[in-house]
């Protein structure tokens, strides 16, 4: 998508897929600072940036922030830097925002020949520009090319987002935020030993990897009572107890092949786990999966058709 335009009432933060601020959600000292920030930020007109790692829900804290301000009664545009040009910046594009906010989402993405034309957005003072970017001020200004001018334009106020590893004690009530937002027949619980698990995994696609993991749980296990078990293979290892090896080398030396036993599809299918469980460790970045695994991308793309492992299980991202 190009583009999305929106209008919000001050007590309306949800986007078009329905999703209330569920970042916002949680106990931490990340999730309370985080919520300061975007009241203090909403009561100015100044220029924002959203700091935070891919997935981290940029988008909607920047219509929180919109739903919050003074401009709330205007539209929100949100625009996807990477495929923005010039004939639609210039154009007709932000009327929608006018007197509102316009999201840069990814900023470093922006063809430098329409930085002009953001400064002239930003002296012009029409709409409220928030921004975001999952890389580093140095990285902005220096492999990306963002003039230090424009930076300090942009980046009057900064507001950074803790990815879901530095929010641990938030997962239980994230995870339970995203369950509610299903149909009632689609929901269900996890029992105490998958939310240890899911507690401490890492989540490296942030937010995005967890809407995508309870949507494929609901398809799974509807109505259901989740065991750590029943989650991803990547999802496990935290939850494994280290004395369990010991028994598992027990139970090693007394494996009893089966008559009929096919070893090379035993293999493929041991194969086909740890490739999902790649993907999931890695946020569903491809060439991280295939990183890890020690493989080219290629191959890893191969396997990945070669067991119907299909695309929405990991977004073809390169990171």
């Amino acid at each position: 998508m190009l583009y999305e335009t929106m209008n919000m009432s001050a007590a309306a933060t949800s986007n078009n897929n329905g999703r209330i601020g569920i970042s916002l959600i949680g106990q931490s000292a990340p999730a309370a600072a985080l919520r300061r920030m975007i009241t203090l930020s909403a009561a100015t007109d100044a220029p924002l940036m959203l700091t935070g790692p891919i997935g981290s829900e940029k988008r909607d804290i920047a219509a929180t922030v919109h739903g919050q301000s003074d401009r709330s009664a205007a539209g929100f545009v949100a625009i996807n830097c990477a495929t923005i040009d010039h004939a639609m910046l210039s154009g007709s594009l932000l009327d929608g925002a006018l007197g509102g906010s316009v999201f840069f989402d990814e900023i470093s993405e922006l063809s430098p020949s329409l930085h002009n034309h953001l400064y002239h957005l930003l002296e012009a003072r029409n709409v409220r520009i928030i921004s975001a970017t999952s890389e580093t001020a140095d990285g902005l200004k220096g492999k990306f090319g963002i003039p230090a001018e424009l930076y300090a334009g942009l980046s009057v106020l900064v507001i950074p987002i803790a990815p879901l590893a530095n929010r641990r004690a938030d997962i239980p009530l994230l995870l339970e935020a995203h369950i509610q937002q299903l149909p009632k027949e689609k929901r269900y619980t996890f029992d105490q030993p998958a939310l240890n698990a899911l507690c401490n995994y890492d989540w490296p696609g942030n937010f995005d990897q967890m809407r995508d993991i309870v949507g494929r749980m609901a398809k799974r296990h509807a109505r259901q009572r989740v065991s750590a078990r029943q989650l991803p293979p990547a999802m496990q290892i935290r939850d494994i107890n280290p004395k369990g090896f010991d028994a598992l080398k027990q139970v090693s030396a007394t494996i009893i092949i089966a008559p009929g036993f096919d070893l090379q599809h035993h293999l493929a299918e041991e194969e086909a786990k740890y490739i999902v469980a790649a993907l999931d460790h890695s946020g569903g970045v491809i060439q991280r999966a295939a990183d890890a695994t020690g493989i080219k991308r290629t191959t890893f793309l191969a396997k990945m058709k070669k067991y119907g492992i299909e695309r929405i299980t990991a977004t073809d991202r390169i990171g």
